[in-house]
């Protein structure tokens, strides 16, 4: 429920509201790693890594987070980086569509050759 409150708010620019939602979904589920893949995402940019690496420290290595550290390092235009940590999303959850969809999408953008 929270999740989905926390994309919904994001999705319509209600970025205040998504982080109250973000916020307390924390306070209730303190370990989950895909709240804290979303406070990853939602947290300004020059404190990302800082926030990807509490996450990491409270939750330990998930494919929620690592997917999420993937895009920051994707965006950041790393894009080797990104590929690891999308790989290794993948190998903590390999039935995970949604870290399917965004490796694919990573290799067909900047790996042509290695799909």
């Amino acid at each position: 429920m929270y999740i989905t409150s926390i994309e919904l708010e994001r999705k319509f620019g209600n970025r205040k509201e998504a982080n109250f939602s973000l916020s307390k979904a924390l306070k209730i589920f303190p370990k989950s790693s895909q709240i804290w893949a979303i406070a990853i995402e939602l947290e300004p940019e020059n404190t990302r890594k800082k926030k990807a690496s509490n996450a990491i420290e409270v939750c330990g290595q998930s494919a929620w987070i690592n997917s999420s550290v993937g895009k920051l390092f994707w965006k950041e235009n790393k894009l080797e980086k990104a590929k690891t940590w999308l790989e290794g999303a993948l190998k903590l959850s390999p039935n995970n569509g949604d870290v399917w969809a965004l490796y694919i999408r990573l290799l067909e953008s900047h790996f042509e050759g290695e799909k």
